[in-house]
């Protein structure tokens, strides 16, 4: 994920699990999953796979 926000220059914050931490802590089942976090904590956006990077982003 890292290298689509680089070669897209997002300037979203992009966080990687790759202890699997955090998939353990909330029990999540499939990898990888995809969120858009409001500033506010509301998901507004959510895709299991690796959905394309600027359709998620549209609906910010």
């Amino acid at each position: 994920m890292q290298q689509i926000a680089e070669k897209h220059d997002l300037t979203i914050p992009v966080l990687v699990d790759s202890a699997g931490v955090v998939a353990q802590a909330y029990q999540v089942g499939s990898v990888p999953q995809f969120y858009v976090v409001s500033e506010e904590g509301i998901i507004s956006s959510f895709a299991r796979g690796m959905p394309p990077v600027w359709e998620a982003l549209q609906k910010l």
